[in-house]
């Protein structure tokens, strides 16, 4: 069953989509509720995987009748930035253009990763659950969660081929490190669900 944190908006709001499993998890998710008045946001990230995940996600949102905004690439990347950072801005660039809430479908594990990662560059994060206009409501769902919903309710979803390939810091930490951090401590889940209910 997943887990929600805080409330969903009453009025109406937009759900950050990407094709994958999570979002299509969490839009199914509150799509079972007829009172919820939200519609997809999606960024194509002009990857391989960019049109793939653009033409799933326009098929989903046709499909449920949802109404889609598309958005795309607009500036090019600077020096400094990596290309983590680089499609995390144009992304909530594309964003910002909309003042509504925005529910993203972040869940535990990637508070668990996002605080690992943060963790080895010197101060370690707890991802929050609302910053501006967005709101994270899935923090204390796991990964397992999503999962069994899909897999109970028969959904399907755009995977994303280059998650299982290790050529950025978060894939690495995924494919590789988690399980040995688990072994190190296997309450990981259950230390992180504490850190973010206590940083409410």
């Amino acid at each position: 069953m997943l887990k929600i944190l805080g409330k969903i908006p009453n009025e109406k709001f937009a759900v950050a989509f990407s094709g994958g499993i999570d979002s299509v998890v969490v839009a199914d998710f509150l799509l079972r509720f007829p009172k919820n008045n939200f519609f997809l946001l999606h960024f194509n990230h002009q990857t391989d995987h960019g049109k793939e995940a653009e033409q799933f996600t326009r098929e989903f949102a046709n499909k449920r009748n949802l109404h889609l905004e598309i958005g795309t690439l607009q500036n090019k990347k600077l020096k400094n930035q990596s290309q983590e950072e680089y499609w995390r801005a144009e992304r909530y660039n594309f964003f910002s253009n909309f003042s509504l809430p925005i529910i993203t479908c972040h869940h535990l594990n990637d508070c668990v990763e996002t605080w690992i990662f943060t963790s080895l560059r010197g101060e370690g994060k707890i991802t929050p659950h609302k910053r501006d206009n967005f709101l994270r409501p899935f923090l204390l769902t796991t990964k397992n969660d999503i999962k069994e919903w899909a897999e109970k309710n028969e959904l399907n979803w755009c995977e994303d081929k280059s998650n299982s390939e290790n050529h950025h810091s978060r894939n690495v930490i995924r494919n590789e490190m988690m399980e040995i951090c688990l072994k190190v401590n296997p309450g990981l889940e259950k230390m992180m669900r504490k850190k973010i209910l206590r940083s409410l």
